[in-house]
């Protein structure tokens, strides 16, 4: 039977099953009666007749199917099911039964249902009539309808919605999207929100459920909560990648949208912490990307899990550096972008060109310096970060540490980069690496380096070096600073003339200061050009330059070639300004040429005083004071110069004469081996004339000072009587004579200042009556003191005691006074031997007088000898030489006067490393003729011969 069928097929049922015969006698009337009010529409009528056939047969479920489907089809579903339930009672579970009370149940819960869609446009009549009926909602959609009705009937303070259990676990869904719903457009957020927060991750895990909700909050205005959704749904496991997207840019579009700001970044923060595979930390920068905005601070806060992201973060930072994004400060900048590893290069470069624009130098320039040289880069890019570097040591060049130093030191390969790392050197000073990024002298260097490099060699003193790197700077970019700085570098370098034409180029380029003018006027004095010196110091007048003392000592100097007076008044006004060491010595040899020593030595004092370890100032006092005879003065200034300068051999020569004439020999000896070891290490082909003179005169004075004997031996012999210097015997004419003599010096030293007392003895004999040709008759003995009263005069006092060795024929006691001296032999007319040269002129004025204590007897004698030297070998000459010789005794009123001509062979021998020829031998052969005479023969000619030891 069925007991669902509609009401046009109730008679189609067989109504007579299970019933008895009699049962469907007496039952047939009221079914056919109640069939027929039902096509008549008599509802009342139909249900009596079938209310009486369900009494005669209670236990017929057809009839009770009937029955209900009458109450059904009247409008009262409610009985009908009141008659199913009372059935069941007889007959409790019964399928059919229940089946017809469901089918019942929908029956009236669309009626419900349908009732509460008319009330939708009153919410109030709505909510009472949904109070008042429950539905038996058989199905999801059904309930889902309930739901939605009860939606729009509930408020937040009458919520009927949150009082309702679905019957469909996934009505629960509908459930909370539509109180969300609710809430939200009551305006009740903060009920909506807590009632989000309640959710779990279950209650949101179905995707379509959480993108219709967030859909429908987003599009009705309610962000914050759409957002809340989103973020409790995360990470949306059930998605696929579209729907995952989807979601995730709603998220984001609910974000921008959101008045609380802090949602999404508490659900990034959360989610930092909750990071665990490489894919959601790819997500969790997109979502932190998007939320941001320009802040940088949380990628620049945020350290990577995974390295593989390293990429992602990078472009990030990068893209809002670009952007302009403000810097977060208190940033470890190597830190963060040392976590990605080796940052790209667009990001160092923006990363560090955003830090210098900020002020941020330090953070730039030690980016920067993780990556110099910066090798692998493109060319253009590499340029662009070394020129950051430059710019930022010009700005802050403390940031440069010595390993920075070091590390820029090194030459980078190409030339535009070279004069970048020289920029950074120079700014710290580093002169020692800017010449070693640029020691190449490549000429591809620009006219700045070139500068830069001038400077530094002209800071070291290698001022040959500043002068061509200047050079080359004005070959590629003429300036007036470079022209100057020319000037001062050729100056230094002594290129006087070089200076002078780079100053006038200097003038013509651009205007001077009073400093230029002052600096170009020094040049050219240097150079010598006293009239461009003396016009360009009036310009420096003219420019206003200050009378400073460094210009009254440069009018000084323009001024001591006309005029010295004005020149050490010039001076002096300087040195009062300004005391200044150099400047006291040259005003000491000025004062010196103007003949004002006591003036040269005062000033010499006080440039000491100002600078004690000047040897220079303290030989050049020495000398002052030894050529004023001040020797004890003299010899300190000249030991304390020696202490200074050891290697002065100027100073060491002088202090031997010094010391020679204040007698002390010894030292003099030693200053003088000091001196010939040092002219001793001249390769011969370095000898000049002086240091050959030089040394011999040393030499000489050497053996000078360590003589004390000295053995003479000297002999003539004439065709006829003839006068001789070297005769025994004052103004005798002998035609044969020999002496030999031993003098000593005596006293210690032996000889002090040139001056001597020696004692001598000697044996002389001569011709005799018979005037024999052998020097053997008359023999005397003579011993005597002699005396050297003068240093600088050849001049001798003697008193010698004669004795006759042969009473017969000599002649008898007597006592000898005389004097003689020698003058014009000194000096390049000496007759000692001459170092340089192939000979040389001499000439000698010999004086004598002789007196005779007991004959009372004198001699007179006067020898003018000239001759040249000319040189047979080393220590040897030939003296061809012409004389003048006159004398006068006493008992002769005619003097003899005589003139000669000869020659001599003259050999020096025994020199030592530091004395000269200590022995000296000659051979001559001489023609007198007598001039005037008081004797007969007035022709002689003579062989001489001499020793000295």
């Amino acid at each position: 039977m069925a007991l669902l069928a509609p009401s046009d097929a109730l008679s189609q049922t067989d109504w007579s099953q299970g019933l008895t015969a009699r049962q469907r006698f007496t039952v047939f009337p009221h079914v056919d009666a109640g069939f027929r009010a039902l096509s008549q529409k008599r509802f009342d009528t139909a249900l009596l007749e079938f209310q009486r056939a369900n009494v005669l047969a209670p236990n017929s479920l057809v009839l009770v199917g009937y029955l209900a489907e009458t109450y059904a089809m009247s409008g009262d579903p409610a009985k009908a099911i009141q008659m199913i339930d009372a059935q069941l009672t007889r007959t409790p579970g019964e399928a059919k039964l229940l089946q017809m009370k469901n089918v019942y149940g929908q029956r009236i819960a669309n009626e419900i249902l349908k009732k509460g869609e008319s009330l939708k446009g009153s919410p109030e009549q709505l909510r009472a009539y949904l109070k008042s009926n429950h539905p038996d909602l058989d199905s999801p959609y059904a309930e889902s309808v309930w739901l939605n009705l009860l939606s729009v009937a509930s408020t937040p303070s009458e919520n009927l919605l949150q009082t309702y259990v679905p019957k469909f676990a996934q009505n629960n869904q509908a459930k909370q999207r539509l109180s969300v719903l609710m809430l939200t457009k009551s305006g009740a957020q903060t009920s909506a929100n807590h009632l989000i927060d309640q959710w779990s991750a279950n209650d949101l895990a179905q995707v379509s459920h959480v993108d219709g909700m967030s859909y429908e909050l987003l599009n009705q205005g309610d962000a914050d909560q759409a957002l809340r959704v989103l973020i409790k749904a995360y990470p949306f496991e059930s998605a696929s990648s579209v729907e995952r997207h989807q979601l995730v840019t709603r998220m984001l579009i609910a974000d921008s949208r959101a008045n609380d700001k802090t949602l999404m970044q508490a659900f990034l923060a959360d989610q930092k912490r909750h990071i665990e595979t490489s894919a959601q930390e790819r997500e969790w920068l997109s979502l932190v990307s998007a939320t941001v905005g320009k802040n940088l601070k949380p990628f620049t806060d945020y350290t990577l899990r995974y390295k593989e992201n390293a990429n992602t973060l990078e472009a990030e930072v990068q893209r809002r550096l670009e952007a302009g994004a403000a810097l977060p400060t208190g940033i470890d900048w190597e830190e963060t972008v040392g976590q990605l590893g080796q940052a790209g290069d667009p990001l160092l470069d923006a990363l560090t060109y955003r830090l210098v624009e900020s002020g941020d130098n330090a953070a730039a320039w030690h980016l920067l310096m993780t990556r110099y040289p910066f090798n692998g880069m493109p060319s253009s890019l590499r340029e662009k970060f070394v020129a950051r570097l430059d710019l930022i040591a010009s700005k802050t060049p403390h940031l440069l540490n010595a390993s920075e130093q070091t590390r820029l030191s090194a030459p980078l390969d190409n030339s535009r980069l070279r004069g970048m790392q020289a920029s950074m050197l120079k700014q710290v000073g580093d002169c020692s690496g800017v010449r070693q990024v640029l020691g190449d002298l490549s000429e591809q260097y620009s006219a700045t380096d070139w500068v830069m490099l001038g400077e530094c060699y002209q800071s070291q003193q290698r001022s040959g070096l500043a002068e061509y790197a200047f050079e080359q700077a004005l070959k590629r970019h003429p300036t007036p600073e470079t022209e100057r700085a020319l000037a001062y570098a050729a100056y230094q370098n002594k290129n006087n003339a070089l200076a002078v034409q780079a100053w006038k180029e200097a003038i013509l380029s651009g205007s001077l200061t009073a400093e230029n003018w002052l600096a170009a006027s020094v040049t050219a004095l240097a150079a010598d050009d006293r009239v461009l010196a003396a016009e360009w110091l009036d310009q420096y007048e003219r420019a206003n330059g200050s009378r400073s003392a460094e210009y009254w000592a440069l009018k000084a100097r323009v001024a001591s070639a006309e005029s010295l007076p004005e020149a050490i008044t010039a001076m002096r006004t300087s040195l009062e300004m300004a005391p200044v060491e150099s400047n006291y010595v040259e005003l000491a040899g000025w004062q010196r040429q103007a003949g004002d020593r006591s003036g040269a030595i005062e000033s010499l004092k006080a440039a000491i005083a100002l600078q004690p370890k000047d040897g220079a100032a303290q030989a050049d006092l020495g000398f002052l004071e030894y050529s004023q005879g001040d020797l004890p003065a003299a010899q300190k200034q000249m030991e304390n110069a020696l202490k200074l300068r050891p290697e002065d051999m100027k100073v060491t020569e002088q202090l031997a004469y010094i010391d020679q004439r204040l007698g002390e020999n010894d030292q003099a000896k030693r200053y003088i081996e000091a001196s010939v070891d040092h002219l001793m290490r001249y390769p011969e082909h370095e000898q000049t004339v002086s240091r050959a003179e030089s040394l011999y005169a040393l030499r000489r004075m050497h053996e000078d000072l360590s003589r004390r004997w000295t053995l003479s031996v000297d002999g003539m012999s004439s065709t006829s009587p003839a006068a001789s210097v070297q005769s025994p015997v004052p103004g005798q004419a002998f035609k044969s004579y020999s002496q030999i003599e031993l003098d000593y010096r005596l006293g210690d030293p032996a000889i002090k200042n040139g001056k001597t007392l020696s004692v001598y003895g000697r044996v002389f004999g001569g011709s005799g009556p018979n005037n024999s040709a052998l020097p053997i008759y008359a023999p005397m003995l003579g011993v005597g003191l002699r005396w050297k009263p003068f240093s600088d005069y050849v001049f001798y006092l003697a008193a010698e005691k004669q004795i006759p060795l042969d009473q017969g024929t000599s002649a008898p006691a007597n006592t000898m006074l005389r004097a003689s001296a020698s003058f014009l032999n000194s000096g390049a007319y000496s007759d000692d031997w001459h170092p340089a040269g192939p000979g040389w002129f001499s000439q000698n004025l010999y004086l004598d007088s002789a007196y005779y204590l007991s004959t009372q007897a004198y001699a007179l004698t006067a020898d003018y000898r000239f001759g040249y030297h000319h040189k047979l070998q080393q220590g040897q000459t030939i003296e061809p030489y012409a004389r003048l010789l006159a004398t006068k005794i006493s008992g002769e009123e005619t003097p003899d006067v005589r003139a000669g001509v000869g020659v001599r062979w003259n050999i020096w021998a025994n020199q030592s490393r530091y004395s000269a020829y200590a022995n000296k031998y000659y051979v001559g052969l001489e023609l007198q003729g007598a001039i005037k005479t008081y004797q007969n023969d007035r022709v002689a000619a003579l062989l001489t011969m001499g020793v000295r030891w």
